[in-house]
């Protein structure tokens, strides 16, 4: 569909609590509109470590050529605020290693409780 943004995988650097916090701050102290898409730019290409595209993530001019509801998520997503989708592949697994980890979890809580 033309027009359309395809699949976009990506790296990324999640912020820390403290950052996201001092960046909300920020962005509220900026004057509304391109001013705001700015910082949310700049934000987005310092947390970025690779992508699919073949542009580079890590400048604030590519990420303002993003469509906005996908500069919106990506902030979102660095920010740990929303997650990032799964292809199928990862979903089923990341769900393996997860059940694995609960499982071995729960088994030496049982031996701990049978030991005491």
């Amino acid at each position: 569909v033309p027009g359309l943004h395809g699949q976009l995988d990506f790296e990324f650097r999640p912020m820390l609590a403290a950052d996201v916090e001092a960046f909300e701050a920020l962005l509220d102290k900026a004057k509304a509109g391109r001013p705001q898409v700015e910082l949310i730019a700049a934000l987005v290409a310092k947390q970025m470590v690779s992508w699919s595209e073949p542009e580079n993530p890590r400048e604030q001019a590519t990420i303002l050529r993003l469509p906005h509801p996908v500069l919106l998520r990506l902030r979102y997503i660095v920010q740990g605020l929303r997650p990032s989708d799964l292809t199928e592949v990862d979903t089923m697994e990341e769900a393996e290693e997860k059940l694995d980890e609960l499982q071995a979890s729960l088994l030496a809580q049982m031996e701990a409780a049978r030991g005491n």
